[in-house]
């Protein structure tokens, strides 16, 4: 819910070149999923072999399929504010070729599992797999070149420095 809400506010703060708003209301909005999500998540996988056994006491042996794919969903409410960015950033075709990616892990996985004789719980695993790559993309390369954080601590310090000169200037001219 929060996350559809919050592409027009992105979209608006990437047209007006203001990465550090962007970037506190991308962190908010992780955090509200996150807040949102996490319990809800954990007291599902504390519970999934109760809620497995509700199906029948064949299913009761089914618990991490459950676990794995609630992990799945609470990756996904960290990863859709940062999808939200990419698409506000008017960045659709990396988009596209993160979600192609997703579908050749996730389509290259599937059957290698499902040979091994994992069944339902190797489908949710490689579902799991192919997010975890597309989370690690999406973010790494949000972080680096839609947000722009410095690795460099001398380039964060020389920027620092050139601030606050300029600040200095400024206050004395005016």
């Amino acid at each position: 819910m929060v996350n559809g809400v919050i592409l027009p506010v992105l979209a608006e703060r990437m047209g007006a070149d203001d990465k550090a708003n962007t970037a506190k209301l991308l962190w908010i909005t992780v955090k509200m999923n996150a807040a949102i999500v996490l319990p809800l998540m954990s007291i599902g996988c504390i519970l999934s072999p109760f809620i497995m056994m509700s199906y029948g006491p064949g299913f009761r042996s089914a618990w991490p399929t459950l676990v794995v794919i609630l992990i799945t969903a609470g990756l996904l409410s960290f990863e859709l504010p940062v999808g939200q960015l990419i698409t506000a950033s008017d960045h659709m075709w990396l988009g596209l070729s993160s979600n192609v990616v997703w579908g050749l892990i996730f389509l290259g996985t599937t059957p290698l599992l499902l040979k091994w004789g994992w069944g339902a719980f190797g489908l949710a695993s490689a579902r799991l797999l192919a997010y975890s790559a597309h989370t690690i993309f999406c973010v790494a390369y949000t972080v680096v070149f839609i947000l722009g954080v410095k690795r460099d601590a001398n380039v964060v310090k020389a920027d620092a420095i050139s601030t606050v000169s300029y600040v200095s200037e400024t206050d004395i001219t005016a």
